[in-house]
């Protein structure tokens, strides 16, 4: 691949993916570097084949541009199905203009030939800050002021998608929240899967479009086949204040190293992770590891975990956890009826008892 002479790959040792340079349309960008993806189904959900990474701009006219994060199909997954799914999200985040969802900046192609979504560039994402956080032993749950933070940011993107834009976005986790500085910003990242809501918060029938989300944030009524309203959303983003107090995904309960099996978890745990991506040459792809779960295996964990309120760990938590405690178990009540909606929460979270 071609690359200019400033081009700089660094690093980055919590990531699996791969690092390039390369000059899309011009411009020469460096990749910092990539937004984890975890390697499994139960994880990935509609991350699978695509990469992100940050794009350092040249200046232009001698004024520094901002950075973007370029969001491409990896080599290998230019199917039909991502291709369609990337230009999808494009066509509906260049529509969407809000604070606290990520900003549309253009639709490219690699010089490779590759499409590209070019969007707003945030410090990293929560998931990813979720696994630092537990990867490195630090001080437990984040603090409750952190995680209403958080909640009070995707609260008012949702109330927005939900009333304004009448959209479901349809895959709320920590992984599509995107985090900049110390929380000073929050936004909402990922519209590829998003689907229309009629005005009473009901998915539109006909559209030719069904729910997909993962499994592990999506709500009962979703995985049972129900109707689906902007209550699933409601239902998948009090999981993301569990994960900022668990440190882990949500209705996980089994030995995460079971998800490699035999010769390929031993060797997956025996790698350093900063050589996980040695051979992978000048490439975006994953891993490709093959000793996943088996399907049949899958079945079993997720019909017995996926759908419902996962217990809290068993931590010490402060009397200022109190209202995160209460959203979390609001908003994943089984019945939807009982879930608040996006506009009820921000009015709850304005009442003296949570400030």
């Amino acid at each position: 691949m071609d690359t200019d002479e400033t081009s700089e790959v660094v690093p980055y040792s919590k990531s699996p993916a791969r690092l390039e340079a390369s000059v899309i349309l011009g411009w020469s960008y460096r990749a910092l570097q990539g937004c984890r993806l975890a390697t499994t189904e139960l994880l990935t959900g509609t991350g699978r084949g695509v990469g992100v990474f940050n794009m350092i701009r040249s200046p232009h006219m001698g004024v520094m541009c901002s950075p973007w994060a370029i969001k491409k199909l990896q080599r290998g997954n230019e199917n039909k199905e991502h291709s369609q799914r990337l230009k999808k999200e494009a066509e509906i985040l260049r529509k969407l203009h809000h604070p606290n969802i990520v900003g549309y900046r253009a639709f490219l192609q690699t010089d490779d030939g590759r499409d590209c979504l070019a969007m707003e560039k945030c410090s990293m994402c929560l998931g990813n800050m979720i696994e630092v956080r537990q990867e490195e032993g630090l001080a437990g749950p984040y603090p409750a002021a952190d995680i209403l933070t958080v909640a009070a940011g995707l609260a008012k993107a949702l109330d927005y998608l939900h009333r304004d834009q009448l959209l479901l976005h349809g895959d709320v986790k920590s992984y599509n929240v995107l985090i900049s500085g110390d929380f000073e910003a929050v936004k909402l990242c990922d519209f590829g899967v998003s689907l229309p809501l009629d005005e009473d918060g009901i998915v539109v029938e006909g559209s030719g479009m069904t729910y997909v989300g993962t499994d592990l944030w999506s709500s009962p009524e979703v995985l049972d086949g129900g109707l689906v309203t902007s209550k699933a959303d409601m239902f998948s983003y009090g999981l993301v204040s569990w994960e900022m107090i668990a440190l882990t995904v949500p209705n996980l309960s089994f030995d995460q190293s079971l998800v490699f099996s035999g010769s390929e978890a031993e060797d997956l745990q025996n790698k350093d992770p900063n050589k996980l991506d040695n051979n992978l040459e000048d490439s975006t792809e994953e891993p490709n590891y093959s000793g996943l779960l088996d399907v049949s295996s899958q079945d079993v964990i997720l019909q017995d975990n996926c759908g419902s309120r996962p217990p809290l760990p068993d931590v010490s938590l402060g009397a200022d956890y109190n209202p995160v405690l209460y959203l979390f178990e609001w908003c994943t009540e089984h019945d939807p009826n009982k879930r608040p909606r996006a506009q009820e929460v921000l009015d709850w979270m304005e009442s003296p008892n949570v400030k």
